[in-house]
Formats: structure tokens, C-alpha cells, sequence
């Protein structure tokens, strides 16, 4: 996908002065490293609100110190449209895709489909009034995802116990090391602690003996020094456990992005893989 044009974004923003803008996580970074990001005006700006990938701590302190607004994690998909967001009045939890909105249902499972207790990553189960009828001329397909009167969303969450839902990932990303599933959602939040570090991704590469392991890919900001594998891995040692750290990390200045604006992760495996050399994990 073409990078957005950041100077275009400004100029619109600047004649238009919105109330809430909405921006995706990978490419908020650049707009507000933007020269226009300082000047522009923000008396109308309530919020900013983002979805699609997940925003890094370091993310909504840069909006924050930049703007003086909040970042609103919202959150959803095609099927069912939106389904949850930070309360835009109310407590904001940073990393959180927040609260049900009015009138959908939200529901966690485990594998045999019984519902899983706070805390605890399940699969998502959603009900709403907005959700599609079904996919177009595809019964089977329709009925694998919404037979029970729920749809089935493949996502894996977490909720806590103020109600607040996280988003872990998708049941085809989970990386899976020695029989033994990563904590590749932990390793982003703590690699996005490390100064200088705006916000990361981990993905999965194959490996013939133990499955996976994973790689990790972060940006840094323009005056921070570029830390040296080893010291990442020792920085990480003290937030996850040993089988969550990964074999390789990249630097990159701007994500791969899917038409939709999403970081394209299936870009960064492949990178990953043509990259990595797999010796001993």
C-alpha cells in the first residue's frame, strides 16, 4: 500500500477542525513527527481514535504530549461492524480496546466452547444488531461462523475485571514454541517500554525443530541509538519468560501496510524468514 500523504492529512485537518479524528497506529508515528503536528490546531479535537492494530503505550504518550487529546482504542470488524471502545467519558485504559458499545455482546470461550474466567485469553463471540445476514452465496461458510446465533470472530481476547477487553491476537497468529504458546502480545508491551522503542511487532517464522520462534521488528525515534540484539534480549529477560524472547530483532522505519492500512505481518514473515538464520533456539 502507498504510504499516506502526511501533508496532505494536515492540510485537511487544519481547514476542517474536526471534533475526533480517527488515525491508524502505523503511520501515527510519522504524523506527528510532521512539522504541521505542532502548529496545528486542536480547540475542537475531543479525541483520536484508533483501531485496526494496537497502539503502543509509547504511542499514546506522543499523541498526548502532542496534541494534548487522547488517544480511544475502538475496535471491530467487517462482519459485525463496530464493537467496542475506551469510553470516551470515563477511565481510559491504555492498550485496551475498552467496552462494549450499546447493544453488543461480547463473550469469551475456550477451546470446547465454555466461557473462560476474567483474565484468562479465550475466543471471541460476538451479538449485535449490526452483524451481517451472511457471506454472499456461501451457506457453508455462513453457517461455520454464525450457526450458534453467535459469530464466530477467531480473535483472541482477554477482559479484566472493570469489563475492559484486550486484544491478544488472531487464533492463526498465535506462535507456538516447543509445544508451548509464545507470549508475543507481552513481548510488544514490554519492547515499547525500552527508551527510544515507539512501538513493535512479534511474528512467527517456521522452524523444523521446534515449530516456531519469534522474530521481532521495532521502530525507533529519529535521536535514539539503535540497541544491539544482545541487550534486547536482556532487557526482555526481566518481563518474559525464556521461550517468549526472540531469536532475531529488526529495525525498520515504516510498516508494510495491507490495502486496508493494517501492518501487513504475512510482508514482515516473509522478511522475517529471507532474513533469520535459524541455528539454535
Amino acid at each position: 500500500m502507498k504510504q499516506p500523504d502526511i501533508d496532505l492529512f494536515w492540510d485537511v485537518f487544519n481547514k476542517t477542525h474536526p471534533t475526533y479524528c480517527f488515525v491508524l497506529p502505523g503511520y501515527a508515528s510519522e504524523m506527528l513527527a510532521h512539522v504541521a503536528a505542532a502548529s496545528a490546531d486542536y480547540s475542537r479535537l475531543r479525541f483520536w481514535i484508533s483501531g485496526g492494530d494496537s497502539a503502543s503505550e509509547t504511542l499514546h504518550r506522543l499523541i498526548l504530549e502532542t496534541t494534548d487529546r487522547p488517544l480511544l482504542e475502538m475496535f471491530g470488524s467487517t462482519e459485525t461492524g463496530f464493537l467496542s471502545i475506551n469510553p470516551p467519558v470515563g477511565p481510559i485504559k491504555t492498550g485496551s480496546i475498552g467496552k462494549p458499545m450499546q447493544g453488543v455482546e461480547m463473550r469469551l470461550v475456550d477451546q470446547d466452547g465454555a466461557s473462560v474466567e476474567t483474565g484468562r485469553v479465550g475466543r471471541l463471540l460476538v451479538r449485535t444488531p449490526n452483524m451481517m445476514l451472511g457471506y454472499w452465496n456461501d451457506h457453508p461458510q455462513t453457517q461455520s461462523v454464525m450457526g450458534t446465533g453467535w459469530f464466530e470472530t477467531q480473535d483472541l481476547l482477554k477482559v479484566d475485571e472493570d469489563g475492559y477487553f484486550w486484544f491478544i491476537g488472531r487464533v492463526g497468529d498465535v506462535i507456538v514454541r516447543y509445544s508451548r504458546n509464545v507470549a508475543s502480545f507481552m513481548v510488544v508491551e514490554s519492547l515499547t517500554r525500552y527508551p527510544g522503542i515507539t512501538d513493535a511487532i512479534v511474528v512467527g517464522i517456521r522452524d523444523s525443530r521446534v515449530g516456531q520462534v519469534p522474530v521481532a521488528f521495532y521502530r525507533l525515534t529519529s535521536s535514539a541509538a539503535e540497541p544491539t540484539p544482545e541487550h534486547l534480549q536482556s532487557w526482555l529477560a526481566h518481563w518474559v519468560d525464556e521461550l517468549s524472547i526472540p531469536v532475531a530483532f529488526y529495525k525498520i522505519e515504516q510498516w508494510p501496510l495491507t490495502p486496508q492500512g493494517k501492518v501487513d505481518r504475512k510482508q514482515l514473515i516473509q522478511l522475517a524468514e529471507n532474513q533469520t538464520s535459524l541455528t539454535a533456539h
